[in-house]
C-alpha cells in the first residue's frame, strides 16, 4: 500500500469517526465518575475510579494521535508534491459535504431530558453557577415551589456541570430518608415514600414519574436495581426538588 493510498484510508476512517457521539459518551462516563466518587466514599475499596479515569485519557489520547499521525502524513505528502485532492477527490468532497451538515448536539441529552422533565422549552443561557452553589439555587427554587424559576436553573446549567449534580445531592437525600424512615430503608419503604412525594414534586416538575421518583430516591439511598436503567438528566434535576420536598415531609410531622 503506497502512503497516499494510506492517508486516503486515514481519512476516511476520521471521517466515520461519530465525533458527536463520542463526546456524548464522555460526558456519561463523567456522569458515571462522579457516581463512582459517592460510592466510594463508603467503600475501603476502588470500585473502578481508577481504571475509568484511564480509559478516558486514552480515547482522548488515542483520537489526538490519529489526527496528528494524519497531518504528518498530509505534509510529507505536500513537500513530495502529491496532494491528497488528487488521489481522493471523492472523499474530500464527502468530507467538504460533511461539513455543511449540521452535527449532532452532544448536550441534547441533558436539555431534552430537563425540557420532558419540566414540560417547557426554551433556549438555554448558560450560566458559570459552580455545582455546590447550583444545589443551593436549586432547593430554595424548590422550597418556593417556583416551577418556572427551577426550570430557567436546569436549563442554563451546563451538561458538565450537571453531571456532578447526583453526587452531591444523593447523601442529603439519604441522610433525610434515613431519618424519617428511622434507618436504612427497604424497597417496600421506598416506593411508599416515592408515591407520597410524587404528586407534590409534579408540581415543580409535571413530567415526572412515580418510577422516576422511587428510581432516584433507590440509588440515593444504594437500592440498586440492575434490571433499571439510570438515567444521569433524572437525578440530577430530581435530587434538589426531592431534598426540598423530604424537607417539608419532616417539618409537616413535627
Amino acid at each position: 500500500m503506497d502512503i497516499a493510498t494510506l492517508a486516503t484510508r486515514l481519512h476516511q476512517l476520521i471521517d466515520e469517526l461519530p465525533q458527536a457521539g463520542l463526546a456524548a459518551a464522555d460526558e456519561h462516563l463523567e456522569t458515571a465518575y462522579c457516581e463512582l466518587t459517592e460510592a466510594a466514599r463508603e467503600s475501603s475499596h476502588d470500585p473502578g475510579l481508577t481504571s475509568l479515569s484511564q480509559s478516558r485519557h486514552h480515547l482522548d489520547a488515542g483520537r489526538r494521535k490519529l489526527v496528528e499521525t494524519v497531518q504528518s502524513i498530509e505534509e510529507y505528502l505536500a513537500a513530495i508534491g502529491v496532494g491528497i485532492a488528487a488521489t481522493a477527490p471523492a472523499q474530500t468532497a464527502k468530507r467538504q459535504d460533511a461539513s455543511d451538515q449540521v452535527a449532532p448536539d452532544p448536550d441534547a441529552w441533558w436539555l431534552d431530558r430537563v425540557s420532558e422533565l419540566c414540560q417547557r422549552k426554551g433556549r438555554p443561557n448558560p450560566h458559570n453557577l459552580t455545582p455546590t452553589r447550583l444545589v443551593n439555587e436549586l432547593t430554595y427554587s424548590a422550597v418556593d415551589v417556583n416551577a418556572g424559576r427551577y426550570w430557567q436553573q436546569l436549563r442554563d446549567t451546563r451538561p458538565a456541570t450537571a453531571a456532578k449534580l447526583p453526587a452531591l445531592t444523593w447523601p442529603t437525600v439519604r441522610s433525610l430518608t434515613e431519618d424519617r424512615l428511622g434507618g436504612a430503608p427497604n424497597d417496600k419503604q421506598l416506593k411508599e415514600l416515592a408515591k407520597r412525594t410524587h404528586s407534590p414534586l409534579k408540581s415543580l416538575l409535571p413530567g415526572v414519574e412515580l418510577d422516576d421518583v422511587h428510581t432516584s430516591l433507590a440509588r440515593a439511598c444504594n437500592h440498586v436495581d440492575e434490571s433499571t436503567a439510570s438515567d444521569p438528566a433524572t437525578h440530577a434535576v430530581l435530587g434538589p426538588a426531592l431534598i426540598a420536598e423530604l424537607h417539608r415531609l419532616t417539618a409537616a410531622t413535627r
